[in-house]
């Protein structure tokens, strides 16, 4: 642990998910296929940004199985998604999955 950590709690390592390949291949079926997602980032550390092309197209009961606790929805269909303190490895792991 670095003394930043010692510092600052927050910033000491999470445990990873060791589902969350699969739970992000299932957020992305929740949001309509990879193909209706635009953007995937992590932001606001217990969140996902994402941007999809048809905001109808979700699915939110599919996303709550996948571990979504909640939905932000914004203007221009961006999506905020409350996936807890691994967002930044669910976002990972989103991006993988639309890559290839």
């Amino acid at each position: 642990m670095t003394s930043d950590q010692r510092r600052n709690p927050s910033m000491a390592e999470r445990a990873r998910v060791a589902l969350a390949p699969q739970n992000a291949r299932a957020i992305l079926a929740g949001l309509g296929g990879r193909e209706n997602v635009q953007v995937a980032e992590a932001c606001a550390e217990t969140r996902v940004r994402v941007r999809v092309s048809d905001g109808a197209s979700l699915d939110e009961t599919a996303l709550a199985a996948a571990g979504v606790q909640g939905i932000l929805r914004l203007p221009d269909n961006v999506l905020h998604l409350l996936v807890g303190l691994n967002a930044d490895q669910y976002a990972a792991e989103m991006k993988a999955a639309m890559a290839g």
